[in-house]
């Protein structure tokens, strides 16, 4: 066992073993305040916890897109850039660490592109862990090798979630997830069913339940920002028939009850932090407004970005009616048009939500 790293956030004060996955220690007092307020304790819900109880906005959670490279090169991925052009460095990242750690964060999400590839990852994930911050990590798992392999023993990662793309059960993914798990490591396999990809889904599903895991299954597509990622969705998706039949609880949509969105109607605003392939921050990977971290010191952008919460959080919506699709809707500060400093929907997006969820409903 490493020494106990002691953290502070506000008044939640507890100890983390960096040699295990995700043990947390807390005092008797914390404990029973958990355990009276229905906390599970485990390191997502004490996350939730910690954002809730905030008075302020936090940075609790982070998820570090580190690189927009990738060994893949999916038709169906909105990220295909393989451009090694300005990719973070340990040097670079350390002091952001150090201040959002000062800051409070909690956990860390890293992913990419594929975050494997990039030179630094195993320099930054071990000084994560140090930190005494929770390290999820999203890869395809085909580069994992024995470096990473040794780092995972000494200071392994809360959990690894590792999408599959094939059927190919002799490649590296595939053998990794069995090294991992057999490591002690929490490993979540994922696969993504687009029309490509169905045709390895049998196979890999029987493969996961023989060997005891649970695969997690995901339909949805996303078109990328350029015209090279663009209609992704339109080409690639499955059909609505065949997402009902092979992840139904991903696509159900049901008419809610009426609501009017505001600026900051989603759970960022709680105590999420995004940072970007090019190293900019911003409270999600959508959002336009963004702070370079190699001109801007990270204490600027986070309290910069308070400002804005706390200026548009309730500010309307101008075009938002309320509709019974509220749940499905994803229009926010991020994807509204602003116009002297007010807040507008796109026109033509509540009409395109209504078409999207109608054709679910009606195919029921």
């Amino acid at each position: 066992m490493l020494n106990l790293i002691e953290r502070r956030i506000n008044n939640f004060h507890y100890f983390v073993d960096p040699s295990t996955p995700s043990d947390i220690f807390f005092d008797n007092k914390i404990l029973q305040w958990l355990t009276e307020n229905d906390c599970d304790l485990s390191i997502s819900s004490l996350s939730d916890y910690i954002k809730e109880h905030s008075p302020s906005y936090m940075p609790i959670l982070l998820t570090w897109d580190m690189t927009s490279r990738c060994n893949f090169n999916c038709p169906f991925c909105y990220i295909r850039d393989n451009s090694i052009a300005n990719e973070v460095t340990f040097a670079e990242a350390k002091p952001v660490i150090d201040e959002l750690v000062n800051n409070g964060l909690f956990e860390v999400y890293l992913s990419g592109g594929e975050c494997t590839l990039l030179d630094d990852f195993v320099l930054i994930y071990k000084y994560l862990k140090l930190k005494g911050v929770f390290v999820t990590v999203f890869t395809n798992a085909s580069l994992i090798n024995d470096n990473i392999l040794d780092c995972w023993r000494e200071l392994p990662p809360s959990s690894v979630e590792i999408t599959l793309y094939n059927d190919d059960l002799e490649s590296a993914p595939f053998i990794n997830i069995i090294k991992l798990h057999n490591m002690g490591i929490y490993v979540l396999p994922k696969f993504t069913l687009t029309k490509t990809t169905l045709k390895y889904f049998a196979k890999v599903s029987k493969w996961a339940k023989n060997n005891g895991f649970f695969l997690a299954v995901d339909t949805e597509l996303f078109d990328g920002t350029d015209e090279l990622h663009s209609n992704i969705a339109e080409n690639y998706s499955l059909s609505v028939e065949q997402k009902k039949i092979y992840a139904p609880d991903r696509v159900n949509v049901t008419k809610s009850a009426v609501g009017v969105r505001k600026g900051f109607s989603c759970k960022s605003k709680k105590g999420t932090i995004q940072i970007s392939p090019d190293f900019s921050i911003s409270l999600c990977n959508k959002m336009k407004t963004r702070w370079d971290l190699r001109n801007c010191n990270v204490i600027t952008a986070l309290n910069e970005l308070r400002e804005i919460i706390k200026k548009y959080e309730d500010a309307p919506l101008y075009g938002c009616k309320g509709c019974a699709y509220t749940a499905k809707c994803s229009m926010c500060y991020a994807n509204a048009e602003i116009f002297n400093g007010e807040l507008h929907v796109p026109k033509g997006y509540c009409e395109d939500l209504k078409k999207r969820c109608e054709m679910f409903i009606h195919n029921k």
